[in-house]
């Protein structure tokens, strides 16, 4: 079920049909919280909204997230850069067939320079 991955890269108001398609990973990608766990929440809470919205196919579904900060080396000019990493685990079952459905997501988030 590829709709989990084009609802996690979609941000809202992107779609041309729906502008509630998506979710909110994209508002919040430099927003800086008081606690890593408080965004973690968030976006927990806005994928499985729009999971449970849009993709009708899964049920009793739980979704999960690992968040890291690293920082990595332009091997080119040198330069250092700050950036999130984030895994997403989406859990359930395919309503259809009673099927276990599993899918994970890594994305990266916030590249600035630290020169």
């Amino acid at each position: 079920i590829t709709n989990c991955s084009l609802l996690i890269n979609s941000r809202f108001n992107s779609h041309r049909y729906d502008f509630n398609y998506g979710c909110n990973i994209w508002e919040k990608d430099f927003e800086l919280l008081s606690t890593n766990s408080k965004w973690e929440e968030e976006m927990v809470d806005s994928i499985s909204k729009s999971i449970q919205k849009n993709e009708p196919r899964l049920e009793r579904i739980n979704i999960s997230t690992k968040y890291a900060e690293e920082i990595v080396r332009n091997s080119r000019t040198q330069a250092r850069y700050f950036r999130m990493n984030i895994q997403i685990h989406i859990n359930g079952f395919i309503k259809s067939i009673g099927e276990p459905f599993y899918y994970k997501k890594t994305l990266y988030l916030s590249p600035i320079e630290i020169n």
